[in-house]
């Protein structure tokens, strides 16, 4: 997955935000963050159909 390659090493408290197009990635996404601690602190939802999520890294 992207974001975990993209995220490694950053500093933990850190906040990326992370878009995506796929609706069933959401259930990926929110099972990497339960995994590695990361806290999904909003999702937002476009009228273009892009979904931005807003992630706290651990």
């Amino acid at each position: 997955m992207r974001f975990k390659k993209r995220t490694q090493g950053l500093p933990s408290g850190t906040r990326v935000e992370f878009l995506a197009d796929d609706v069933s990635g959401r259930r990926d996404l929110q099972a990497l963050c339960e995994i590695t601690g990361h806290q999904i602190e909003s999702v937002h939802e476009e009228d273009n159909g892009v979904i931005r999520y807003r992630i706290c890294l651990a």
